[in-house]
């Protein structure tokens, strides 16, 4: 999913498919790939964010009062606090929005330059995924 979207955006910046990525990143910084894995990253945390608040109240709950499992977790929290309020099922969003957004443009970065140096640098014919 994160490659897909990776590449969506990165289309939608002018960056084209993978070997337009690779000629904006040949021998310079592209800030665009950053900002294209940036905006992956916010759309995983759209996604994210319940598992992570499930995953949570999972790990910190009372075995008195405990959760018979992750359905019944989110079925629970779902009923007691609502799904898109506040407090409800993306309570955290905001900052698990800012996370995902930094590391999805470091990891993206990173990768995409990367990638673009090794197939400068390594001989004809070697392929780099």
């Amino acid at each position: 999913m994160s490659f897909a979207t990776f590449d969506f955006f990165s289309g939608s910046m002018g960056l084209g498919g993978r070997a337009g990525r690779e000629a904006a990143c040949a021998g310079r910084f592209e800030p665009r790939v950053m900002l294209a894995g940036g905006c992956t990253g916010l759309v995983a945390s759209v996604v994210s964010t319940p598992f992570e608040l499930l995953k949570i109240q999972l790990q910190l709950q009372q075995r008195s009062s405990g959760y018979k499992g992750l359905r019944d977790a989110a079925a629970r929290l779902a009923m007691e606090r609502g799904v898109f309020v506040s407090g409800g099922l993306y309570t955290g969003h905001a900052v698990n929005s800012c996370r995902e957004f930094a590391f999805c443009a470091t990891y993206f970065g990173v990768y995409e330059h990367s990638r673009a140096w090794f197939n400068q640098s390594l001989p004809a014919g070697v392929a780099v995924p």
